[in-house]
């Protein structure tokens, strides 16, 4: 996938999924500084993702950044970033520099 190269080539590393389900799973098991979602996943969307992330995350006191990949960046689309819980939002296609300047807005800039 495109963003995962994006990703290597900023020295992140990164776990794909394939749907929302698989990502909710995955952010269970802890160790994920960020979570960038893709708004229109299969099974769960990222809005769904996002609320079901900030539900638990009530509980638990912790906060994980979480951004959204969109294509239809639309004020709607923002709007429902915003109240789902997301943090921030990339448009498609996203480029490198939009990117990079995004994930050192949202991560320590010793975190690798």
């Amino acid at each position: 996938m495109v963003i995962k190269r994006l990703l290597q080539v900023l020295g992140r590393q990164a776990d794909l999924v394939e749907n929302g389900v698989q990502a909710l799973e995955a952010w269970r098991g802890g160790g994920y500084a960020i979570i960038l979602t893709d708004c229109h996943m299969p099974e769960m969307d990222g809005f769904a993702l996002t609320a079901a992330i900030r539900a638990e995350e009530a509980a638990s006191g912790r906060r994980t950044p979480i951004i959204a990949f969109t294509a239809a960046a639309t004020s709607e689309e923002v709007q429902q970033c915003t109240t789902a819980g997301m943090d921030d939002f990339l448009s498609k296609p996203v480029n490198m520099e939009q990117l990079k300047a995004t994930l050192e807005r949202w991560l320590d800039h010793d975190a690798g």
